[in-house]
């Protein structure tokens, strides 16, 4: 599944039932009788519909600080698995949820104001190193470049 960071509360993320296979494997009165749960419960991000098998994210997604390992990377990825009951029906679904960037913060440099002095006799291409601005984004959407 694939879901942009930064979404409200309650978004939907994917559908366990329709995609696992169970609606073409199990009979209606059967599929009644089925129950999604995550395991384990305590997953920070999403949530299953118990009756449903609905996926939606559970609190805000914040890729670039809120989820651990993914601020560098270009493909975040978080995994969870959905457990069917009852006991006679039990399957565990792992599924893995892309969280996708979206272009949410600014470059920033760590002085508002840099001061550089020169020589008026300084050499025509001289270069000078300056300070390099950061951005929390991925890197498709981080700091590609700058010039003065």
């Amino acid at each position: 599944y694939r879901v942009e960071e930064e979404v409200a509360v309650g978004t939907f993320v994917g559908d366990v039932l329709k995609d696992s296979g169970l609606l073409q494997k199990y009979e209606q009165k059967t599929l009644a009788l089925l129950e999604f749960l995550v395991v384990p419960r305590e997953v920070p991000y999403f949530s299953v519909g118990e009756t449903d098998g609905v996926v939606r994210t559970k609190n805000r997604i914040d890729r670039d600080a809120g989820v651990p390992g993914c601020r560098e990377k270009l493909l975040c990825e978080i995994k969870i698995d959905v457990a069917i009951k009852p006991t006679r029906y039990f399957e565990i679904f792992r599924l893995v949820i892309e969280v996708i960037d979206v272009n949410d913060n600014s470059p920033s440099f760590k002085q508002s104001s840099h001061y550089l002095s020169l020589a008026e006799s300084v050499a025509v291409g001289s270069l000078y190193p300056l300070p390099t601005a950061s951005d929390p984004d991925s890197p498709v959407h981080g700091v590609q470049r700058y010039a003065l």
